[in-house]
Parts: C-alpha cells; structure tokens; sequence
C-alpha cells in the first residue's frame, strides 16, 4: 500500500512537471492556463500533504499586497488574479512540496527542464523573428516577435525566456560530468549569444560574463574537487579563451568585423546610458512620495522603467511588495548557501543551480521583469521551493540521525 502511494505521488509529480515544462515553452499562447490549471492541479492533488514554510507566507504577503494595490489602480483582472495574487505563492509551493515529498526528485534535473521550456520558447521567438526582420546582426531596430502570438515584443521580454536555461548552461560546462551535456550546454549558450546580438542585449552577455568568473572562483575554493581535476578545468578554459582571442584578433572567418561592425557592439560604445541614474533618480527622487505604487513616480529622462525588478515592483506596487519581494531574496541567498554544503551529500549539482540563480538575480537587477514577463520570474521562485524542500528533508534525515545515534549511545551507556 505503501508502496502504492509512492509510486502515485512520483506520477503526480511527474504529471506537474510535464505542465510547468509546457508552460515554459507557452504551447499555443496559453501560459495563463496552463500555470493556472497546474497551481489548482497541485492544490487538489496535495491538499493533505500542503505545508507552508516562512518563504511561501512571504511570498504569499508580497501577493496580496501587490496585487490589492494593481487592482486599486489598474481594475480587477483574471489575468491580475493569476499573474500575482495566486501564481508567485502558488508556484514556490509546488517546488517546495514536490521535493520535500519526494526523494526521487533531483533538485537540478527539474529546474534543467522547466528552464528548458522557457529556452525553447525563447528559440522559436528567435525562430519567428528571424523570419519576420532577417538575421542581420547590423541593424536599425530593436524588434523581437513571438511565435506563438504571432506579434511584435520587447527584446527585453524575448530575451529573459532563454536567459535562465543559457546562464545554467554555463555552470554544467564547469560542473557536469556527462560530455554529451556539456556539448548541449556550449550550444545553448552559443545560441544565448547570437540571439543577443541580434537583440542587441547587452544584459544576458555581462551576465554569463559574471558567472564564468563567479565559476572559476567556486572551483578555486572548492575542497571537494582534486587538484589534479581543477589543473584540468584551468588548462580547458585557458586554451579556449586562447583560442577564441587568436580566432577573433586573426578575424577568422570575419569573426572581428562580424562583431565589431554589428549593432550589438554599436549600442555598447555609443549608448552610455547609466541604469544606476535611472536607480537613483527614483530613490532620492519622488519614489517615498508614491509608498502605494501606481507608477506615479516620475524618473530620470522619463523613463518609462526604473529597469530594477525590486525597484519596479517599489513604483508599480508600493512598498509593502517590494519589502516583502527584498526579504524573500535575502533568505534565498543564505538558503541557497545552506543548500551548497547539503546538497553535496545527495550528489545535487549545486554549482550548476548557483549559476542559475546568481545569473538570473544580476539579469534582473537591469531589467524590469514583472513588468517585461512576469512569468520567467516565477521560475526561480519555483527553483527556490524546490531548494527549500530538499534543505528541510535532508537536515530531518540527519536530525534522525543524530537523535538514533545519541539514543544508541545513551542505551549502550547504560
């Protein structure tokens, strides 16, 4: 009977990984349903095995108090209800439950495929635009399409689906030990890269910047791994940062002026727009004027972003949200560091999800998600549940332990 059980919670979960991993890829336009199916899905499937841990109630907090204040100023919305008062709450709990329940689970494996159903959407956007607007990487416009919508979207927008999935990517070339997932991961950040280019993101490439170096450092301090093993890794990259500098310097295959005449490298050197002017114009400017949101904060050179996912929520909501949304990165950082040390005892590929998050928070410092896509933002919400639900299993299993050891002892004594 037991054994039963397990075997229908393993199918269930299975069933709401399938639907997070189409919702990813926003099959037919129908992210809405889908995350809203999968959130009630979930509820009816484990209502009787629900517990919420302080992240969910904080999430749950930041919810009420951003959706109560969009529908003040915005309207009452099916779309408001899903988006913000259920999925962000809804979403990390489902995270949290499936692995705190569920062993078998692997805490990568799953943020790897929900991640990429996101990538996928974010090719086939690619896919689309290239069709739409050409592939040139010289260009005058700034224009991203959506193959399912089938419309012209932000870049800002196009560009944070493939974001999460490429920044990961960069943390399997370091840590996986599967040769064929480390090719799969080169192509999918080469990919990454082209589609900046044609973009003209400069987010996602400083991004992937900052987390090869991020990597480099974690394999430097890293006791676990040989020395012979890290010599390794550093004579791999060595010879492939060589070899991409000759490549680029000899401009072989035109590679030089590919890149220095693209619009990409235009944008870099004649841009010199400061997102930290934009920052501060908004927190020594008029954002304690507005502490309920409602856009109403005028910024710098009228900008219709403060281009800061925590600041953004701050003009948008108010600041209860952004208190809230504040409190809940501050206590993934330590948990995520908590899931460092336990995760080597499951074999979990905690550098390969510290790449994920650590990217993905530095890309949402730049961009205004919940306003761009709200819904890669549930993402590392839902990699959080599951982190959490892994921390609070594996220190129950070694509580038990101490506790049998120490009654042993104790018996043994006596």
């Amino acid at each position: 009977m037991i054994a039963d059980s397990e075997g229908l919670r393993i199918s269930v979960d299975h069933v709401l990984l399938l639907l997070l991993f189409l919702f990813g890829v926003d099959v037919l336009d129908l992210s809405g349903m889908l995350v809203a199916g999968t959130i009630l899905l979930f509820f009816f499937l484990h209502l009787t095995d629900l517990s919420f841990d302080t992240n969910a109630w904080i999430l749950l907090l930041f919810s009420a108090f951003y959706f109560g204040s969009i529908t003040f100023y915005e309207g009452l919305s099916v779309d408001g209800i899903i988006k913000y008062a259920i999925a962000p709450w809804g979403i990390y709990l489902i995270g949290y439950t499936m692995r705190l329940h569920n062993r078998a689970l692997s805490v990568a494996d799953v943020s790897f495929i929900v991640a990429l159903g996101f990538f996928l959407h974010g090719m086939l956007n690619l896919y689309a635009g290239i069709q739409v607007f050409g592939a040139s990487l010289n260009n005058n416009y700034r224009q991203a399409y959506d193959f399912w919508q089938g419309r012209i979207i932000s870049v800002t927008t196009a560009s944070l689906y493939y974001t999460p999935f490429t920044l990961m990517s960069i943390g399997v070339i370091f840590f996986s030990k599967k040769k064929i997932t480390r090719i799969v991961s080169a192509v999918s950040i080469a990919l990454g890269i082209y589609a900046s280019m044609i973009y003209q993101n400069r987010t996602l490439i400083l991004a992937c910047a900052l987390v090869f170096a991020m990597n480099v450092l974690l394999v430097m301090i890293d006791r676990d791994i040989p020395v012979v093993k890290k010599y390794r890794i550093y004579g791999i990259l060595a010879f492939a940062v060589l070899a991409v500098i000759t490549a680029f310097l000899a401009n072989v295959a035109g590679i030089r002026d590919t890149i220095m005449n693209s619009s990409l490298m235009n944008r870099v050197t004649g841009d010199k727009q400061d997102r930290t002017t934009i920052w501060i114009s908004f927190i020594f400017g008029q954002a304690w004027r507005y502490p309920f949101g409602g856009m109403k904060a005028v910024l710098y050179d009228h900008k219709p972003f403060v281009h800061n996912m925590w600041l953004d929520t701050f003009r948008h909501a108010g600041f209860f949200p952004f208190l809230f949304l504040i409190t809940f990165t501050l206590r993934s950082v330590l948990q995520v560091h908590t899931f460092r040390r336990l995760g080597k005892l499951t074999n979990e590929d905690t550098g390969v999800l510290v790449s994920l998050l650590a990217g993905t928070m530095l890309s949402f410092m730049v961009e205004p998600v919940i306003e761009a896509n709200p819904y890669i933002f549930y993402l590392p919400i839902f990699v959080m549940g599951l982190i959490n639900g892994h921390n609070q299993d594996v220190q129950g299993i070694l509580e038990e332990l101490f506790f049998l050891d120490q009654s042993g002892s104790e018996a043994f004594n006596y």
